[in-house]
């Protein structure tokens, strides 16, 4: 494997949430990028859809880059 990985989230990683949460698309990539200690994800909200639940992580952080949207 090479020292890092480049991945087309939204080409190349599946929505694994469709029919699950209405409104969501989500495209989850620690498999793809064959990461152990690193998450990556794509989350796309309709307009008006909110989260339908909250987590926390003992051990992890999170970062989010917002690119539009209110």
């Amino acid at each position: 494997m090479s020292a890092y990985s480049i991945v087309n989230l939204k080409e190349e990683v599946e929505d694994s949430l469709g029919a699950r949460a209405p409104g969501i698309e989500g495209r989850f990539a620690r498999n793809r990028i064959d990461s152990e200690h690193l998450g990556l994800s794509y989350l796309r909200y309709s307009p008006g859809v909110r989260s339908p639940s909250a987590h926390s992580h003992r051990e992890q952080e999170e970062a989010y880059v917002v690119i539009s949207g209110s």
